[in-house]
């Protein structure tokens, strides 16, 4: 089955329907429109991502220090895999809160202003979030590689 698309424009101009001709040519203006669905759909998406580290950064943590007596009891020499994914874990969630702040009030501020984030901002907003997904995987290693040990 062959598709001319010259044929669809053309048949597409004479129905009037201008709009479908124009996402089929990709005018400017449906590259910026389909730019700015896939930058929001992106922020959505980190932003679920950092929802989600959160609550199993931070229900971890409540689990395991809650536990503790129970889960160093038997086991001395492993501990301090315990204790540091209590740490990668704060660090997680210490990290997204921070990230957030940061980029809520720039954004703000580029709004008012209507400028864009400079190039010494980029690693201001960059470096939170890389330490949070950093210290949440170290974590979730560290509780694993603890529970592994203590089989």
């Amino acid at each position: 089955m062959s598709f001319d698309l010259g044929a669809t424009k053309w048949a597409l101009r004479e129905l009037h329907v201008d709009g479908l001709v124009d996402a089929i040519r990709g005018t400017d203006e449906a590259k910026a429109e389909r730019r700015r669905r896939l930058i929001e759909h992106a922020a959505e998406v980190r932003s679920k991502a950092q929802e989600t580290m959160v609550t199993v950064a931070s229900g971890a943590l409540a689990l395991s220090v809650t536990f503790r007596e129970a889960l160093v009891q038997g086991s001395t020499t492993a501990s301090w895999l315990l204790k540091l994914s209590w740490v990668a874990f704060v660090v997680c969630v210490v990290c997204v809160l921070i990230e957030r702040f940061i980029s809520s009030t720039r954004f703000v501020v580029h709004a008012v202003e209507g400028t864009s984030p400079t190039r010494p901002e980029k690693p201001m907003l960059a470096t939170p979030h890389l330490l949070s997904q950093v210290g949440f995987t170290v974590g979730i290693l560290a509780l694993a590689a603890f529970g592994w040990v203590n089989l």
